[in-house]
């Protein structure tokens, strides 16, 4: 029988161009007793300009600040603001106008753009422009029970909007939300409150942060044309809903495929959405009783209102399922526990037949929750090694040309999609796919590859920057890689000449921002590809990605292979002269692509580590997101944020000799040692640092856990009687790498932080494909904590009592209008902090604690807006940024940096 298998692993939020985005409703929307009215005639004011993702620290509503729009808005025509990409480095107000569908295009012909990407390139057409419009919610007669409670907002390819009604208090702190600035199509509904309407009705002013990117809008030269576009959609609903309604979102589902009968993949999830109040799901249950669904995790699963969650659900079955549904009923009790319901739902089954050899849906869980991979069977047995492939963004995994990218190998399995914190997405799947086949009664009996094994991988576009990511921080897991059209870092993508930040910030702290940048930096560990086999691909006329950065990282490898004196890198180059960024047959063109697999997928399962003599050096930024290289992994840096390297060489006298730069502790894989003696074959020396570790020490050790040896400097270097894993400090986007759902934790009676906690999990849903938890301090106090991570919300108004417990003796307050960091204050108005911290508990392991709080509302909302939800975005371990950020950006930042060893 011929045996699926594939590895889709959902993609980062970086976008390259794709496809135009579906059209929207028009932009009125009504129900029975109420409609709602957008003013097509939108208000543009720019452009300004600015490098990619630069509003998280700017104030989205720039030019004007977050308390300016919040007090009072008016167009003024005869106002201007300086931009240095107008003609006289002036520009005002204009107009456009959206269409019945929703859709607005936003241009601007009386700016050279040429002119000036003739010297700065692609980063001359990023820029920023400020969108106003209005809405009106009116009655349609005389009822005027029920006014609307919420609205329900679709945003497409905007970065951020806010909605504010024109009859506000001085308390009023406008509320800025993330759009879906990528058109996921899985996107969970977007609702947002809204304040009591009278029986006239209310207005609201619309705020919307428009950027251009090259990412998102690909470049104008492609559509023969001159001028950037900002292609947005805008439209606003009133939902019908019933009062203690929970909706469901079938987008959202992952469900696994069916093969005779039997699911692969052991969970699901499904999309639900609280409408109004406050949820906790007691059971799920199969209506026909032929399958038993148990919640994961089982102790309690809160829907907060107006949020969009996962249920993630174990699969348990006796017997083939054969029926076209799975009828499911879920039975929910409201917060106040006065009322319970029952909501009936069907989950679409897609069967096949183990004959077909279809492309399958598989699943497993990845942070929490269910997350598909696509198999496609090979031709024969499945004895050959495994093929990732990682798909380039704009790509969905159900996209019916995907399956054909490749063609059908003889004996390996591939997979592709990838999203969100895609690295652990990666190198779970192997195992993952293994153990589902492996216990699939069609697929058990048939010879499968090893949970363990290698695999080989395959990228294109962001999934090619992507495979050249995971080979270099995984290079033992990794047994060659084919990366196409891929890019060497997005900073170097579309250069930052242009930033607006660079004109007011510290350069220590530039240099901050760009350490906790560094991890994603694929040239700065291209050399611990030396020796890996590589297939690199870019089309001569890519049009999204230019031909240059396969080239340097090409070249960077050769740098490296020469300095180690590896003779041949095992590295192939091949460039497609005129050949565009993707083509049908784009693999399937080059006949070296298929022979370079066949290859590649019969060699070992297992590293192979070099016999002496040999060379090389590990380049690590950050150990916890990095593998080991020939059996050496970096575990601790000496100094958090500056690169860590091990160069290593195996002399033919039986030594094994290390340098070492910035690290701290490091581990030698024992099947090295055990496998490679002096030609006495007496055991190796090892000497790091010109330091011998004696024999007698180091093989008692292995004797004692054969494990790794792990190697420790303190004065002088010595081997260490623990093993306690590697260190894993890092930017705050690391804490999204999560081993369970996202719990995050508000103040038991804090609105607004209540309203902060919505939107943060409703910008991970969408971004990152990651459920959140949202519950009380109270409710965090009394719960056992996970090892996962928790995002505690701190408003400066309101007291988080779950906060002061987990920063006990930490040096660190979060007070009702100031923040105490050690011996620094900060109790200036709108200051936001944002920081991570971990929590090492020997039976839960490590929770990473990362904490989201303002000196008031104000200040929450700007440390909101530096979660590192998309890439690029470049937030350090902690960071603290005042009210000056809305004009300066990062030039507004008080402090930033990484802890030390002491945390601190």
């Amino acid at each position: 029988m011929q045996l699926p298998l594939a590895l889709v692993l959902p993609t980062p939020a970086v976008i390259h161009g794709g496809p135009a985005p579906p059209q929207f409703e028009p932009s009125s929307s009504s129900s029975p007793q109420w409609s709602a009215t957008l003013r097509r005639d939108w208000d543009v004011l720019g452009p300004f300009p600015l490098r990619a993702r630069e509003t998280h620290f700017l104030s989205p509503g720039f030019p004007f600040g977050d308390s300016a729009l919040g007090s009072a808005f008016t167009r003024n025509d005869s106002e201007t603001w300086p931009s240095s990409l107008a003609d006289g480095g002036q520009v005002g107000w204009s107009s456009a106008l959206q269409d019945d569908d929703g859709h607005l295009s936003v241009s601007f012909p009386d700016i050279r753009f040429e002119t000036i990407r003739a010297y700065e390139g692609w980063a001359a057409l990023q820029h920023h422009a400020f969108l106003h419009t209005t809405l009106k919610i009116a009655p349609n007669g005389t009822d005027v029970s029920n006014p609307p409670r919420f609205i329900v907002v679709k945003v497409q390819q905007a970065s951020f909007f806010a909605i504010m009604p024109s009859v506000r208090d001085q308390r009023f702190v406008l509320e800025w939300h993330a759009g879906n600035i990528y058109a996921y199509p899985r996107s969970p509904q977007q609702t947002i409150s809204l304040p009591t309407i009278g029986s006239l009705g209310a207005e609201f002013d619309i705020f919307v942060s428009a950027d251009y990117e090259i990412r998102l809008f690909g470049d104008p030269h492609a559509r023969s044309d001159t001028r950037p576009v900002i292609e947005i959609n805008f439209s606003v609903e009133l939902p019908v809903t019933t009062l203690g309604s929970v909706s469901r979102e079938p987008h959202l589902d992952v469900i696994p495929d069916f093969v005779d009968g039997w699911p692969v993949g052991r969970v699901l999830s499904i999309g639900l959405r609280a409408d109004v109040d406050d949820w906790t799901i007691s059971a799920v249950k199969v209506a026909n009783g032929l399958m038993t669904l148990s919640i994961v995790p089982a102790d309690f699963t809160i829907i907060a209102e107006g949020q969009s969650r996962l249920i993630t659900l174990e699969l348990t079955i006796s017997e083939p399922y054969t029926t076209p549904e799975i009828p499911l009923v879920i039975t929910l009790q409201n917060k106040s526990g006065s009322g319970s319901i029952e909501l009936f739902a069907s989950v679409a089954v897609v069967h096949h037949q183990m004959e077909t050899g279809s492309v399958l849906r598989t699943t497993h869980l990845v942070g929490g929750t269910a997350v598909h991979t696509l198999a496609k069977p090979p031709r024969g047995d499945a004895t050959g090694l495994p093929i990732v492939y990682l798909h380039g963004a704009a790509v969905e995994i159900d996209d019916p040309e995907l399956p054909d990218s490749l063609s059908q190998q003889p004996h390996s399995c591939w997979g592709f999609d990838w999203h969100g914190p895609s690295t652990t997405h990666a190198l779970a799947t192997v195992p993952a796919l293994a153990e589902i086949l492996a216990s699939h009664p069609s697929f058990s009996k048939q010879p499968l590859f090893r949970e363990d094994s290698r695999f080989v991988l395959v990228g294109h576009s962001n999934g090619g920057q992507g495979s050249w990511f995971l080979a270099s921080r995984h290079p033992d897991r990794v047994a060659a890689v084919m990366p196409a059209a891929a890019y060497m870092k997005s900073q170097q993508y579309v250069a930052w000449s242009m930033e607006r930040a660079a004109h007011f910030t510290d350069p220590e702290i530039l240099s901050t921002l760009k350490a906790a940048m560094a991890g994603d930096d694929n040239d700065l560990t291209a050399g611990n590809l030396v020796g890996m086999p590589i297939l690199a691909l870019h089309g001569g006329s890519d049009e999204n990605v230019p031909t240059y950065h396969t080239r340097e990282l090409v070249s960077t490898i050769r740098t490296w292979s020469k300095i180690s004196g590896y003779g041949d890198p095992h590295l192939s180059f091949i460039e497609m002269p005129g050949r565009p960024h993707w083509f049908d047959g784009y693999f399937a063109s080059v006949p070296e692509t298929q022979q370079f697999l066949d290859v590649a997928t019969r060699l070992s399962s297992m590293p192979q580590y070099p016999l002496p003599p040999c060379q090389w050096t590990h380049t690590v930024m950050w150990p916890g997101e990095t593998g080991s290289l020939h059996g050496f992994r970096v575990l601790e840096v000496e100094v958090p944020g500056r690169l860590a390297r091990l160069t290593v060489k195996l002399t033919e006298d039986g030594a094994v000799r290390v340098q070492t730069t910035n690290v701290r502790r490091f581990s030698i894989d024992h099947m090295l040692l055990h496998a490679t003696k002096a030609r006495d074959s007496s055991p190796r020396s090892i000497i790091v640092d010109e330091y011998h570790i004696p024999s007698s020490t180091w093989l008692d050790n292995l004797q004692k856990t054969h494990q790794s040896l792990e190697l420790v400097h303190s004065e002088t270097w010595q081997v260490s009687e623990q093993h306690i894993g590697s260190d894993i400090s890092g930017p705050v986007s690391h804490a999204l790498d999560t081993a369970s759902v996202i719990r995050c934790v508000v103040a038991d009676h804090d609105p607004h932080g209540r309203s902060v906690a919505r939107r943060l999990a409703h910008i991970l849903l969408s971004y990152l494909a990651l459920d959140t938890e949202i519950i009380t301090s109270s409710q965090a106090i009394n719960a056992p904590l996970s090892n996962g991570t928790v995002i505690v919300i701190s408003s400066g108004a309101v007291t988080n009592g779950f906060a002061q417990m987990m920063l006990h003796d930490s040096g660190i307050t979060l007070g009702e209008g100031r923040i105490i960091m050690h011996d620094q204050v900060l109790k200036a108005r709108s200051t936001g902090v944002l920081f991570r911290r971990t929590v090492f508990d020997r039976e839960q392991g490590s929770t990473s604690i990362v904490f989201v709080a303002g000196t008031d509302p104000s200040g929450l909302e700007r440390a909101l807006r530096l979660v590192p939800f998309r890439t690029g975005v470049p937030i350090p371990e902690w960071i603290a940024v005042g009210e000056d950020a809305d004009e300066l950006g990062a030039g507004g930042i008080i402090g930033a940096g990484f802890w030390n060893r002491s945390r601190r």
